[in-house]
């Protein structure tokens, strides 16, 4: 909470944790920003999934997809969602002011745009919508709201990619998907669930009988990685793959890898990669060591195994977390369940079996956690989201952009905005508000609020913490 009165009962937990982050150095922050490391492209835009859908499409020319477009954001495919697939060129690019100093100081051009919020979110992921919803559960009548979103349309990593294919309208997840239906009250996020009028039970499509008995998981990656023993999960071996004649082998490893078209060294590298329990580290800091090097290293020189195991795991990171062993720390990779990290937990290694999932266990809406965001916005600015009210009205309807940002609106979003400059109008404890300051179309703006919620990029959060702008304010 910035200033000295509003609902600091909803931002109170986001302040204690960037106090501390606050009162650094400001001379160590290029270090803790990891602006002594090397980053490659790839891993900037942090967007691995961008293509996950052109297979679908005429395998046409990069060129001929991307047609008017920047290169730099290449197809994005089409409806609400086709200008934010990942981070865009815009974002980037105030990104790297913010990181190379431009707005330390309020640039002469910045326009005041006249508005005072009780509360400012930066960021319109689901923890910006999280704390918009909670605000305007508490808040009083005369209250309002922005949500100031960098990105062109809202989410964060909750969105989608729609595609239309022989006049079909597909959608798949951008980026989050999955979900847990909460089971009972006082569970975490029951409550939440049950506000939003969210379905408990869903009608799946049935898979026509001749094909058999064949099961598949509800997520979309879910059969690579943590069901991945489930007897219809299929492993595909090719000529140009393995030197094989092509073939699929089912329930590669309940079976163990029987038979799989290695060699006995490559089955039990594969065997300890999932299975083995040795610890590679003794110290406590494992984990800050694992997050010094990436994922391939920790395989291929700190295990030992063969090249065949990054290869196998390279797609099914990419499937979860949109990116190679080759650009993810073993940290990250231990954060998401791969294997090779049994020897660093006291418990049994816990691998899910088919079997134990029960019909309402695992979700995931078409576009993954979209329709989470989808329902939040809905709550928050009814108008935002064409229809009623309704599952089907929530998840298809189209968006309405200019419903987001009219001056009636108790709770607003502004899209394409991203926050550079955060301080108070005086000294910390003689100030009653806060000045913003953001860029849209290129433009500086600034505007008052008696509270803020920092719920954006952590990239770019960290940059305005060791920022002198952030800096000079009392958290």
């Amino acid at each position: 909470m910035i200033g000295k009165t509003g609902p600091t009962e909803l931002i109170r937990d986001a302040n204690e944790h960037l106090m501390s982050k606050a009162q650094e150095s400001t001379k160590h922050h290029d270090c803790l920003l990891g602006m002594d490391q090397p980053i490659t492209r790839r891993d900037f835009l942090n967007a691995g999934l961008l293509g996950v859908g052109a297979t679908l499409l005429h395998p046409s020319a990069p060129i001929q997809l991307i047609g008017k477009e920047d290169p730099w954001d290449g197809y994005g495919a089409v409806g609400d969602y086709a200008n934010s697939s990942g981070n865009t060129q815009e974002v980037i690019r105030v990104g790297h002011e913010i990181r190379n100093g431009r707005y330390d100081h309020l640039p002469p051009n910045a326009l005041d745009t006249g508005e005072s919020f009780d509360l400012v979110v930066i960021g319109g992921g689901m923890s910006g919508l999280g704390a918009a919803y909670y605000f305007k559960k508490a808040k009083k009548p005369s209250w309002k709201c922005l949500i100031l979103e960098n990105h062109p349309i809202f989410g964060g990593e909750s969105k989608r990619n729609e595609f239309l294919v022989n006049g079909q309208r597909l959608i798949g997840p951008q980026g989050a998907n999955e979900f847990d239906i909460p089971a009972k009250p006082g569970e975490q996020g029951y409550e939440l669930y049950a506000e939003l009028a969210l379905p408990r039970e869903f009608e799946y499509s049935r898979l026509d009988p001749k094909f058999g008995k064949l099961q598949f998981d509800r997520t979309n990656y879910g059969f690579q990685l943590w069901v991945d023993e489930a007897g219809s999960f299929g492993t595909f071996f090719s000529q140009g793959s393995h030197g094989v004649k092509p073939q699929w082998v089912r329930d590669l490893w309940g079976k163990r890898l029987k038979e799989a078209p290695f060699s006995e060294r490559i089955k039990q590298d594969f065997l300890t990669w999932k299975y083995g329990r040795k610890r590679y580290y003794d110290r406590e800091d494992f984990e800050h060591w694992l997050d010094t090097m990436t994922y391939k290293h920790y395989l291929e020189k700190v295990m030992g195994l063969s090249f065949e195991v990054t290869r196998y795991v390279d797609p099914v990171l990419a499937a979860a977390v949109g990116l190679g062993s080759d650009a993810i720390s073993a940290y990250t990779a231990f954060q998401v369940a791969m294997p090779g990290f049994q020897g660093f937990s006291t418990d049994p290694y816990y691998a899910p079996k088919w079997e134990d999932l029960s019909l309402f266990t695992w979700h995931s809406f078409p576009g993954g956690n979209d329709g989470f965001a989808r329902f939040l916005l809905k709550t928050l600015i009814p108008g935002a989201i064409e229809g009623a009210a309704t599952f089907a009205d929530t998840l298809n309807g189209r968006v309405n952009f200019k419903a987001l940002d009219q001056p009636e609106n108790d709770i607003c979003m502004r899209v394409g905005a991203t926050a550079v400059r955060v301080e108070h109008e005086r000294l910390p404890e003689k100030s009653e508000h806060v000045w913003i300051t953001y860029v849209k179309d290129r433009q500086v703006y600034r505007l008052k609020a008696r509270g803020v919620v920092m719920a954006g990029c952590r990239k770019t959060i960290a940059m305005l913490i060791a920022s002198s702008s952030i800096l000079q304010c009392w958290w």
